[in-house]
């Protein structure tokens, strides 16, 4: 008895689908591997990057290994070929690539620095939150920084000069940094020279040497002919407008103001709550719509522009942030519901500050549909229309210039 065969021959070409791995954000750097799925085997693969073929290295295996370098999306296909015969290309497989954060040195006091004197190097990351930082010196890992943001120097001395650079790691993504553009170090062994211009009998100079500085920062000079000079580092002071008592929403505006120390070319620094990393830079500081987060102690320094001298820290000042006073909205007579023609009362009370003017507001409407002085309106006759919810907000000329909305109250007309 013959055996019979059976060919099942399919209807329509086989589509492949792509796998990306890793299924995960993908950042700058990164390798991706896709991998190309289809039905049977013997097959040769073919790639597309937005629509433009690609060249694997080997086409009868079916991934595909991609080292992204720019930022931004980009579509994958693949299709599978065996002999004459090609299946459809698959659907795309969309890779987003987000930049790698780029770490940045920064080195205070800038350089050049003294001998003797204290530097400290700190690396910035943007993004991601528990970094741990390399530092490399000259291209050498450089052991006593041991993974720590900040690199201090407490005794500098010529072995310290270099090119430094940082870049950090953690265990969530993105994995690393980019590594910083490098920063130079540069120590000098000479001793500055300070010159002092005499304004007595026109413009007369001569050399100086500093013999004395205490505690409080006055640095004593001695010059020829016994002249003496005394200077002190400036110190400056901080202003707030309009207040140091501010409430949800304001504006308020901190400013910076250094007298003194023959400087007339400052750049400032801003810190908060005894933090080493300024927060903001110029000499106002302004925030639009005020929250309780910013409250709390505001300093500031200067730095004059081009040298590593600067002023003394400001004493702080503190800003206060309150909440805006609410409105509370109540119905005379509290009963409810209450009946055509009855007399119907809504008071507004808002306990702190005064002279206040009262806005009305029915509905769902945002636009008052009365404003009084006094905190009281009256519905002498109360009919189906005046059935509603109402809700009250209190404004006034000195600050706080508006209270909180009240809740609404449903007054209920039979």
């Amino acid at each position: 008895k013959a055996a019979l065969i059976h060919h099942f021959i399919p209807t329509g070409k086989p589509t492949p689908t792509v796998r990306v791995d890793p299924q995960r954000s993908v950042y700058t750097g990164d390798t991706v591997t896709l991998t190309c799925e289809v039905e049977s085997t013997g097959w040769e693969f073919l790639w597309y990057k937005d629509s433009q073929p690609q060249s694997p290295v080997d086409k009868g295996t079916n991934t595909l290994s991609v080292t992204v370098s720019h930022a931004g999306t980009a579509e994958f296909r693949c299709a599978a070929r065996r002999g004459a015969y090609t299946t459809q290309t698959s659907a795309p497989a969309v890779i987003t690539v987000t930049a790698r954060p780029k770490a940045t040195v920064t080195i205070h006091p800038a350089s050049p620095v003294f001998i003797g004197e204290t530097v400290t190097l700190t690396c910035h990351i943007g993004s991601g939150h528990h970094w741990q930082y390399d530092w490399v010196k000259d291209s050498k890992p450089l052991s006593e920084a041991q993974q720590s943001k900040e690199y201090t120097i407490s005794n500098v001395a010529a072995s310290h000069r270099g090119v430094y650079t940082c870049n950090g790691t953690q265990s969530t993504q993105p994995r690393y940094s980019e590594t910083s553009d490098a920063v130079t170090l540069t120590v000098s062994a000479e001793k500055p020279k300070p010159e002092l211009t005499s304004s007595h009998k026109g413009a007369e100079k001569c050399s100086c040497f500093i013999v004395y500085i205490d505690k409080e920062n006055i640095i004593t000079m001695i010059c020829p002919e016994d002249f003496f000079l005394s200077t002190e580092r400036p110190k400056p002071a901080v202003s707030i407008q309009p207040g140091d008592q501010v409430f949800i929403g304001e504006t308020v505006t901190l400013r910076c103001d250094i007298q003194g120390g023959g400087v007339s070319n400052w750049q400032y620094s801003w810190f908060k709550d005894d933090s080493n990393r300024h927060v903001r830079n110029g000499q106002q500081y302004s925030i639009s719509s005020v929250t309780e987060s910013h409250r709390g102690q505001y300093t500031c320094r200067g730095t004059e522009r081009g040298t590593s001298r600067y002023s003394h820290t400001s004493k702080a000042v503190t800003l206060t942030v309150s909440a805006l006073p609410t409105a509370t909205l109540t119905v005379e007579p509290r009963w409810s519901p209450v009946f055509t023609g009855e007399s119907v009362t809504l008071k507004c009370e808002i306990q702190s500050h005064s002279n206040w003017r009262y806005q009305w507001y029915k509905g769902s409407s945002r636009t008052a549909v009365s404003q009084s002085q006094t905190n009281t309106v009256t519905i002498r006759s109360a009919a189906d229309q005046d059935q509603d919810q109402y809700r009250c907000r209190g404004e006034r000329d000195n600050r706080p210039t508006s209270s909180q909305p009240s809740n609404p109250v449903t007054l209920t007309v039979k």
